[in-house]
């Protein structure tokens, strides 16, 4: 059995970020997704690189230029 991964498409359908995410809380906002790989939630730019490394155990979308995270361990 195969884990379920999550990726993201365009407004088209196009594959954009291949399936590799364990979880997405959300979508873009403010240009960031929360994403979570390793079992930790870190923030992808729409090209699929890391903002932010994965270091969160919860992690919200951004609003205002802040968002609400939860620190691992």
């Amino acid at each position: 059995m195969s884990a379920t991964r999550y990726g993201f498409i365009d407004k088209k359908g196009a594959q954009v970020i291949e399936p590799r995410f364990e979880a997405v809380n959300g979508g873009f906002s403010e240009g960031l997704a929360a994403a979570k790989e390793g079992g930790l939630f870190g923030y992808v730019h729409p090209d699929g690189s890391w903002a932010l490394t994965p270091r969160f155990a919860s992690a919200q979308p951004f609003i205002h230029g802040r968002a609400v995270v939860l620190n691992a361990g």
